[in-house]
């Protein structure tokens, strides 16, 4: 190619390109169920097209609570008074995937898994 046809080339790619693109893999992750399960990203599920869904964990000093609710509305809820797992809590931010884990005959947590990653956020 000439330098003429690369810069042309180039040119029509910046026009190409939204100007909001950004690179890197993304991960699309909304409030999910599974049988005592829920999972969601922080940033996938405050950016989605409804605004019914919501994922949080949240420690309030004694006892934590983590809740979902999804896109149907649906809602799932446990809650901990063990201290590793609200430890867990104060690492979530816009970059987190959220997992929790809860007993099927109650509402206590059996785990909370906190993965931040740049493939989770917008």
């Amino acid at each position: 190619m000439t330098k003429l046809q690369l810069l042309l080339a180039g040119a029509v790619a910046a026009t190409a390109t939204p100007s909001g693109a950004l690179a890197g893999y993304h991960q699309t992750v909304e409030v999910t169920f599974y049988s005592n399960f829920t999972y969601g990203s922080v940033s996938d599920v405050r950016r989605s097209a409804d605004n019914v869904q919501y994922i949080q964990c949240v420690d309030y000093g004694s006892y934590g609570v983590c809740r979902a609710r999804d896109k149907s509305g649906v809602s799932r809820a446990c809650t901990t008074y063990d201290a590793t797992l609200r430890a867990l809590m104060g690492n979530i931010n816009d970059t987190s995937l959220i997992r929790f884990q809860y007993a099927l005959s109650g509402s206590t947590c059996a785990l909370v898994e906190v993965t931040n990653s740049s493939i989770y956020l917008d």
